[in-house]
């Protein structure tokens, strides 16, 4: 999931009282590519990735970060300005995921 707005716009404090709910941990991307690391980040089931910036963005620690989510049964929120959906990703398995996890909340609204 992702909370997507400009600055100041309380994606932090949101993702705060997420995590509060979920026991969710704060995690900087760069720190989930090591995955005995990214592990224990996922233990409670949660973790919080705050302000991707797609013009600075790991895509190979992004990839691995879903892909170990989605292994371990995870939840990870994503703050960002811009929506993930649209970042220009080399890596076309992380473009897709990051567009199916869109189109999933997209299809959840309706």
């Amino acid at each position: 999931m992702a909370l997507v707005g400009p600055e100041g716009s309380g994606k932090s404090h949101l993702a705060a009282i997420w995590a509060e709910t979920t026991g969710a941990r704060p995690c900087s991307l760069r720190s989930c590519y090591r995955r005995p690391i990214c592990r224990r980040l996922l233990a409670t089931g949660a973790l919080v990735v705050e302000d991707l910036d797609p013009t600075d963005l790991d895509e190979r620690a992004l990839f691995h970060l879903i892909n170990l989510a989605k292994e371990e049964r995870a939840y990870v929120l994503l703050t960002s300005r811009t929506a993930p959906a649209g970042f220009p990703v080399a890596i076309r398995d992380l473009a897709s995921r990051l567009r199916a996890g869109a189109e999933r909340r997209a299809g959840a609204a309706r």
